[in-house]
């Protein structure tokens, strides 16, 4: 029997060590990918890495692992899983009792809830950061603390909060004689003074920042320094200095090798020449700017040369064709922000709604413990009647009617208490329709965003571009009613012959003038679809029927439209037919066969094929395979 277990020992000690071998050279690589900027590779091999990990791996050893894992998700626009990490990261250094690792941790994630726009629960987390370095008389550690709240402040837009906290870590650092926190206070209160349009503060913080700096000798340090005393001197209309702030920040970052950091230099020196009216210059800055904001896939900056770009090209009376494609691309930019904002907002709807799930699972838990207690004390009362009925009939006799007394009473309570909880349940599932609601709401509000656009663009394409973008919007907007409504279907799926004839209705009356009637023949059979498939067919029946429309029937004197859906266990089928000219052999090498292409892409992803054939007019067959 002992040998038995002596020889499953070894094996288990063999496993470990066979794992350990495999697990440090991943963390390793993974670590080193990440640090070299290869965010993929790196989350690759630290994914394989958290598999590998034993519940005996070390704990701060863990910590360390997701916490990069959170770094590696952040930085790829993964936010809620970076976020995920972080917080777990959080906890195993709570397990540890380390209290300088729990801050340290604490500030990082308040600097990751900053970064997706939840600034309210990044200025708690940092405060609970900020009240451990205080308790532990880390000066540095808390100027840090005040410093990004500082940052919180001027990113919404509360100045004056900004300045007081930036002042109040510059205060501490003085008070250590921290040189480099020093010389980022000076930089950052210089930045809060631009901003509250005191350019004459701002160079005076500025110029102590650029001193310190170069007396601690790193040069790197100084760039941001450099770029904002540049503009402070361009609002002062001090020209020749702000060329040679913003001329040293740009050969610096060259040096660097940043397309970003130099595209940003760029930029500004583009604004310089600008304000000096040297148009020429200024488009030549703003065009090397554009390269490279877009190879190193910094869109926001991207969106600002382009917009300075097209604002000097329109003072050069430069042609049309290079506006309109500036214009073109300029809305693709604008798309992407809009996407990366998107992700940002679902992770603090996902975010505020896991916050507010675990507190009513608190109270949830709390409440049931309270009926726990009630009914350990109904079965001690019980315990104490036997007791009693065995002393004597007249103490049996006060007890019962006690008791009954106390029993009723507690069933009341306990009555109450689970309507209560009937009413907690209730509102964690109100919680999942709220989510839906502002889906719904956000494609309206970027459906509204685009028909603002639309009324100050006067370039036909563009136009053409912003008109189908805001139907395809009101689209998949359409859908969510269907979604909330259907009650039948639990929410789940979406009833699709209703979406497909108010789809078509809105269509027919956003595209067709009233004296030019189609003659609409619809044939839909009721059928229940998953909201992903039905949101992608939405889109398909779109641009099927804008074809038809504006392609097929526009100049018909006696136009018609054929709309079918039929359906079957295994497939469902969606016809259009129009009784236009056709489409011409050479339709699909044309400039208008783009909403094939975004047809067959939303297809290809659900299994379905498209069909296309002339027949006394174009008609246009979709089969999904269910």
């Amino acid at each position: 029997m002992g040998q038995y277990a002596l020889f499953t020992i070894v094996c288990l000690l063999n496993l470990f060590v066979y794992s350990q071998s495999d697990l440090d050279p991943l963390l390793e690589k993974g670590y080193s990918e990440l640090e070299s900027g290869h965010l993929n590779a790196a989350k690759s091999d630290l994914e394989k890495a958290k598999k590998l990990i034993s519940s005996h791996f070390d704990l701060q050893e863990k910590a360390i692992l997701f916490n990069n894992l959170g770094v590696c998700y952040i930085q790829l626009g993964e936010f809620k899983k970076g976020i995920d990490h972080y917080s777990t990261s959080l906890k195993l250094y709570q397990k540890l009792g380390n209290d300088t690792l729990i801050a340290e941790s604490l500030l990082n994630l308040g600097i990751a809830y900053k970064d997706i726009g939840a600034f309210d629960r990044a200025t708690k987390t940092i405060l609970n950061a900020a009240a451990i370095f205080e308790k532990q008389q880390r000066t540095k550690e808390l100027s840090s603390a005040w410093n990004s709240i500082g940052n919180i402040q001027r990113k919404i837009g509360n100045i004056e909060k900004a300045l007081e906290y930036h002042e109040r870590a510059l205060k501490l650092r003085k008070r250590i004689n921290y040189s480099k926190g020093i010389a980022d206070s000076y930089n950052n209160i210089g930045a809060v003074y631009l901003d509250l349009n005191q350019p004459e503060k701002a160079q005076k913080y500025l110029i102590n920042a650029l001193h310190l700096k170069k007396q601690l000798g790193n040069e790197w340090n100084s760039l941001t320094t450099l770029t904002l005393l540049g503009r402070s001197c361009s609002e002062l209309n001090q020209h020749q200095q702000a060329f040679e702030y913003l001329n040293a920040a740009y050969n610096l970052r060259i040096e660097a090798g940043s397309n970003s950091k130099i595209a940003s230099s760029l930029f500004y020196l583009g604004n310089y020449y600008s304000n000096i009216k040297d148009i020429g210059k200024a488009i030549e800055s703003f065009r090397q700017a554009e390269k490279l904001s877009e190879a190193a896939g910094d869109y926001q900056l991207l969106k600002d040369v382009l917009s300075a770009e097209i604002k000097q090209l329109h003072l050069k009376h430069k042609e049309d064709q290079i506006l309109i494609d500036k214009y073109k691309k300029l809305v693709l930019v604008n798309e992407m922000l809009v996407s990366e904002e998107n992700r940002k907002e679902i992770a603090r709807l996902e975010i505020r709604y896991d916050v507010e799930r675990k507190e009513k699972e608190i109270r949830i838990q709390r409440k049931q413990a309270k009926i726990n207690q009630v009914q350990l004390e109904n079965q001690q009362l019980y315990n104490q009647q036997l007791i009693t009925w065995l002393v004597g009939t007249i103490a049996v006799t006060l007890s019962v009617i006690l008791a009954w007394y106390l029993l009723r009473k507690r069933k009341k309570l306990i009555e109450i208490q689970n309507e209560e909880l009937k009413e907690q349940k209730d509102e964690i599932s109100a919680l999942h329709k709220e989510l839906s609601h502002r889906t719904k709401n956000y494609f309206g509000m970027l459906s509204g965003i685009l028909k603002s656009d639309k009324s100050s663009v006067r370039h036909p394409e563009t136009l053409q571009v912003l008109e189908e973008n805001i139907r395809r919007l009101e689209a998949m907007s359409l859908i969510q009613h269907y979604l909330l409504d259907d009650s039948a279907r639990k929410n789940k799926e979406v009833r699709l012959d209703a979406y497909f004839n108010n789809l078509v209705d809105l269509l027919l009356l956003n595209l067709l003038p009233h004296n030019h009637a189609v003659k609409l023949f619809k044939n839909l059979s009721t059928v229940y679809l998953d909201y992903d498939i039905a949101i992608r067919l939405g889109i398909v029946l779109n641009e099927l029927v804008c074809n038809a429309i504006e392609h097929g029937l526009e100049d018909n004197a006696n136009p018609e439209l054929h709309i079918s859906m039929t359906s079957d266990p295994q497939t469902i089928r969606l016809t259009v037919k129009d009784n236009g000219s056709g489409l011409p052999e050479d339709f699909p090498n044309s400039s208008n066969a783009k909403g094939l292409k975004l047809i067959r892409k939303l297809l290809h992803k659900i299994n379905g094929t498209i069909d296309i054939t002339n027949e006394n007019g174009c008609k246009v067959s979709v089969i999904i395979k269910l």
